[in-house]
């Protein structure tokens, strides 16, 4: 049975590297420890829109191409202080938000996806960019900012991938998969990260439930 508000989704996400990933995890740990229940129901990635179906292999590539053009050479990503995306109705995403090492602010992003060759999927693009690190309501959020620990993350490695999330019996149960990744292409002249290879569901690359909040999910090796 499915909790009454909580729907299926399809997701376009992005991955930091599986260091700043491990990082994130750390402190869900202190989330999770300081009573927020719903500190290991969201995987450790930042959503970016909400699809009526995934990207394309290509569609991803190229999206990542042009995150890349946005973040360029010599610049990272940032985090800044915990915000609270509502994703969709009873769906709170919980964690720091993430920023650029830009003057602009993250619009040029957003424009990003809607030039991408897969806008038509968009349903919605995130009004803000948090890297998730639970689930919380309205109080559970004012009392995770007051937990220590925030890490201050700069990263340049990351990766775009597709994401489903379904929602199990329980307020902070739910069954996430994440697809193949597309990497951002390397800010470095002339070198270029290796692409996904195409893989099943269960194989080494994704990143699969039933999740509980009492079950740590697997991270995907990268």
């Amino acid at each position: 049975m499915k909790t009454p508000g909580k729907r299926y989704l399809r997701l376009l996400v992005l991955l930091p590297h599986r260091d700043t990933r491990r990082e994130l995890e750390v402190w869900s740990a202190k989330l999770f420890a300081g009573g927020f229940d719903g500190a290991w129901s969201f995987p450790h990635v930042c959503p970016l829109a909400i699809l009526s179906r995934p990207f394309s292999r290509d569609e991803r590539k190229e999206a990542a191409r042009r995150f890349r053009e946005i973040v360029c050479a010599g610049d990272k990503f940032h985090s800044g202080p915990v915000e609270v995306l509502n994703l969709a109705d009873g769906l709170s995403v919980f964690g720091p938000e993430m920023t650029l090492d830009l003057s602009e602010d993250l619009k040029k992003m957003k424009d990003a996806l809607n030039i991408n060759s897969g806008a038509g999927k968009i349903l919605r693009i995130a009004p803000r960019f948090v890297l998730g690190c639970g689930l919380a309501g309205k109080e559970d959020s004012i009392a995770g900012k007051a937990i220590p620990g925030l890490p201050s993350l700069h990263f340049r490695t990351a990766a775009l991938a597709n994401m489903s999330l379904d929602p199990l019996e329980g307020e902070f149960s739910f069954r996430w998969e994440i697809g193949e990744l597309s990497w951002l292409p390397s800010a470095r002249a002339g070198f270029r990260r290796g692409e996904e290879s195409p893989r099943k569901s269960g194989e080494p690359g994704f990143e699969t439930g039933p999740i509980d909040i009492l079950k740590k999910p697997r991270i995907i090796d990268q």
